[in-house]
């Protein structure tokens, strides 16, 4: 009789085992004196799969070469789970699924979902007493072998997992089945998760049981107490709204585990509220994709069958609140069909759909103008509106009320050979405008903070920590009509505070807009824009050195980086008239 006292992983002998019944056509699986009905094994756990979680395993740790059908492989369907039991500690082998384990190899494909069995569970399917007895002995002698278990102090992670596990199995059931997946847009249930401990709060960080993308739940304050008997509770009432859907409260959970998952203070770089909504978003582009998709209908015949422009649907389907008017939204719903989904959606976003800027005349076209991350600091905007003309900061330095066209021409200073661009816009265009449709031209994504120098005085985005400053005024106050630009003639924007990239705006004519001409307008240009966060100009040099040089050690991670290639000569005039459609115009200042 096996020792359970001194190791509970050990096994012990049932005096009452029955061995597995083998029928005709049933498929074996000997290891050494071991042998296993797998056919029984497999509707086992067939017929019980509530008891298997699904697992993620990779490909390497299961690939076993031995013994396949080459001609049967191309036939099998990766998707289903394979089934794997523990037979020796610590080690699995693919009862069944060894073919789809090599076709996931063939393909590339790094990991799959299984149904593990532990040694309970499967040594029942040993088919008589004597493997029985000795895959028992076999199973402790491993143990014996294996270095025991010393008893430590609770590392934090386990500390979090005893509080999870003294949870109701309730509670726990209803928190598991309730965690968002940005992938299927809704509420799934979390597989193969690790518990986390982060500061008071618990994290279940896992991967989606239906797409098996990557998904986390933090459960906030469960950790707070020290005594692990005296823990709190898993929150019941802390569940999706109707159809699934993604609340604030949920949002602000996942943006706070990328906040302790890279161990940095986002708070003040990122706007808290816009991380919340783009989250809460994703299930509405999500459906609309998705259901487009289904019907096998490509963006342009939406578009022409509804009578409006590509990248206005692509703003609803790729880039939420980019370019959605209520028109168009209510239009595209009702093309798809999905409005009682969108009804639902509704009842839980309501106030991500108000703060999107969408009135009830449909005509209110807003835009949020938020970088989605950075090394430096970022807007703490409380809501996305892009303010008209209101009371400034400061006198301005001077105003004309007659609409006027300003001709720029954009230079990235100290780059060589030269990067311009020269752009047309209208003098009501507000600094904020005026900043997207610069970072348009140049071809920057605008995933850093910016800034405006004009004379002595500095324009930028609405931030908490750089309203301290008494020289930095905020740019959606103002207009370029309501500076001297003919006096001035010149000034200088400035983009990505790390890298430091400065631009001279050199104001070549002022003339009348003319009709038809949609504003603003990129006019010509020459080579590309730097890759974003490359270093700077002697950065950039450096990345111009090591993809020109194919033997360089970093020429291909370097690529890789960009995306595969990179052409600094590089310029397409007709692809930035195509994203300058997309930055949505005041209706009376524009459309000349």
């Amino acid at each position: 009789m096996a020792n359970l006292k001194n190791d509970p992983r050990k096994l012990a002998i049932d005096n009452h085992f029955v061995p597995c019944p083998v029928n005709d056509n049933d498929e074996l699986y000997p290891n050494g004196i071991f042998v296993f009905n797998i056919t029984k094994m497999i509707e086992y756990v067939q017929n019980n799969i509530d008891k298997f979680p699904l697992k993620k395993v990779f490909v390497k740790d299961c690939w076993e070469k031995s013994g396949l059908d080459g001609n049967y492989v191309d036939s099998v369907d990766i998707d289903k789970p394979v089934i794997l039991a523990e037979i020796t500690p610590g080690r699995c082998n693919v009862i069944d699924g060894n073919h789809r384990v090599a076709k996931a190899r063939i393909m590339g494909v790094e990991s799959l979902q299984a149904y593990r069995l532990k040694p309970k569970e499967h040594i029942k399917f040993l088919t008589d007493k004597k493997s029985y007895l000795a895959y028992v002995e076999y199973w402790n002698d491993k143990i014996d072998g294996m270095p025991k278990q010393k008893k430590s102090r609770m590392t934090n992670d386990e500390k979090a997992l005893t509080i999870w596990q003294a949870q109701p199995d309730d509670a726990k059931n209803t928190v598991l089945k309730n965690v968002y997946c940005g992938n299927c847009g809704g509420a799934v249930t979390i597989s193969d998760y690790k518990v986390i401990l982060c500061k008071e709060d618990i994290v279940l960080d896992g991967f989606c049981s239906t797409c098996g993308h990557k998904v986390a739940r933090v459960l906030e304050g469960m950790a707070e107490s020290s005594c692990v008997k005296k823990a709190s509770k898993v929150d019941d009432s802390f569940v999706y709204g109707p159809e699934g859907f993604l609340t604030d409260k949920q949002a602000g959970e996942i943006v706070n585990l990328v906040y302790s998952k890279l161990g940095l203070n986002l708070r003040g770089m990122v706007n808290d509220q816009w991380a919340r909504d783009k989250m809460r978003l994703m299930s509405l582009q999500t459906k609309c994709k998705k259901t487009r998709e289904e019907k096998a209908i490509t963006i342009k015949q939406a578009a022409e069958q509804l009578k409006i422009k590509q990248y206005a649907l692509k703003g609803i389907e790729g880039h939420p609140g980019n370019g959605m008017t209520q028109e168009v939204l209510d239009k595209y719903i009702d093309f798809l069909g999905i409005r009682e989904w969108f009804k639902g959606w509704l009842k839980v976003n309501q106030d991500v759909y108000d703060r999107l800027g969408i009135d009830t005349s449909g005509m209110n076209v807003i835009k949020s103008g938020i970088a989605s991350s950075g090394k430096d600091k970022q807007p703490s905007h409380k809501s996305y509106e892009m303010a008209g003309s209101q009371e400034v900061k400061g006198k301005a330095i001077g105003k004309s009320r007659k609409k006027q066209m300003y001709q720029f021409k954009i230079t990235l200073n100290d780059a060589s050979p030269t990067i311009w661009r020269r752009i047309q816009v209208i003098n009501d265009i507000t600094l904020k405008r005026l900043a997207a449709t610069i970072l348009i031209a140049m071809g920057w994504t605008n995933s850093h903070m910016h800034q405006f120098h004009i004379g002595s005085r500095r324009f930028g985005l609405a931030n908490e920590d750089m309203e301290e400053f008494d020289d930095y005024e905020i740019e959606d106050k103002f207009r370029l009509r309501d500076f001297s630009l003919e006096e001035i003639r010149k000034f200088v924007f400035e983009y990505d505070f790390g890298d430091g990239w400065d631009h001279e705006v050199m104001l070549e004519k002022i003339l009348e807009p003319q009709k038809g001409v949609m504003y603003p307008v990129c006019l010509g240009g020459a080579r590309h824009c730097p890759p974003e966060d490359c270093g700077g100009t002697r950065g950039y040099a450096d990345f111009l050195k090591i993809i020109a040089d194919p033997n360089h050690q970093e020429h291909e991670s370097t690529l890789e980086w960009v995306g595969g290639k990179f052409d600094p000569e590089e310029f397409n005039l007709k692809s930035i008239n195509n994203w300058l459609e997309d930055v949505e115009l005041e209706e009376d200042s524009f459309d000349i």
